[in-house]
């Protein structure tokens, strides 16, 4: 079918803004999450074992998405016509879904491959080198799922009728509130065992990576390393 005016601003231009728009979110909150464990991190804890679980975790949970969303897309189509609007935007929901999902694979296995050679020291201080990529995998993730549930909405909406879809809508409004209240409650803990005086330092470390002071700051993991062992 010809991509018409109605195809144009129905499909194309928001379809495309929904895309950058979800790129933006991912490269404009990475940090938060990278800052946000390191923050309340304890003292006595290995980062290099750390992040090694999380960035494995990150990775397998959006491999598993990975695997539902290509299938998704490679199956029937909601409605009979994949020139439909409900189907064109069911395709854009999952693409949404499958370009965070590949990045986190992607950059977890990157990142993997270069904390994998390196000791406690020498890898917090390459986390906080590059503490954006290491905040990626997760967001990813997330923003994955985002746009994985509303697809599942309007695929149900086109196979089982308005019912059943605005079953699923509200479903995916439930999902996507409890997802974030979780986080906000997660990331708003603070670590009892902390003294003051590392909180307070942290917290400056947290504002100075989120503003991309880390040259400043090289200097600090080797001290934070030596302060463990």
């Amino acid at each position: 079918a010809s991509l018409g005016d109605s195809g144009l601003w129905a499909v194309l231009v928001p379809g495309a803004g929904w895309l950058v728009l979800n790129v933006i979110v991912l490269e404009s909150m990475r940090t938060a999450f990278s800052t946000d464990v390191l923050e309340q991190r304890s003292d006595s804890v290995d980062m290099r074992d750390a992040n090694r679980a999380n960035l494995t975790n990150s990775a397998v949970v959006s491999a598993l998405l990975l695997t539902v969303i290509l299938a998704m897309l490679q199956a029937d189509q909601p409605l009979p016509e994949p020139a439909r609007l409900l189907s064109q935007w069911y395709v854009l929901f999952l693409l949404a879904s499958l370009v965070p999902c590949f990045v986190s694979v992607i950059m977890s296995s990157m990142l993997l491959i270069y904390v994998e050679p390196l000791d406690t020291e020498a890898s917090l201080s390459y986390i906080y080198h590059h503490i954006d990529y290491f905040g990626e995998p997760q967001l990813g993730t997330l923003l994955g799922v985002f746009n994985l549930v509303p697809a599942l909405a309007l695929w149900l909406y086109g196979a089982y009728g308005a019912h059943a879809g605005l079953a699923a809508s509200l479903a995916t409004l439930l999902l996507a509130r409890k997802v974030m209240l979780t986080h906000l409650y997660l990331s708003s803990w603070e670590n009892p065992h902390l003294d003051p005086e590392t909180v307070a330092e942290r917290r400056e470390e947290a504002r100075a990576l989120k503003s991309q002071a880390v040259p400043a700051l090289r200097r600090a993991p080797t001290a934070a390393a030596s302060a463990t062992s």
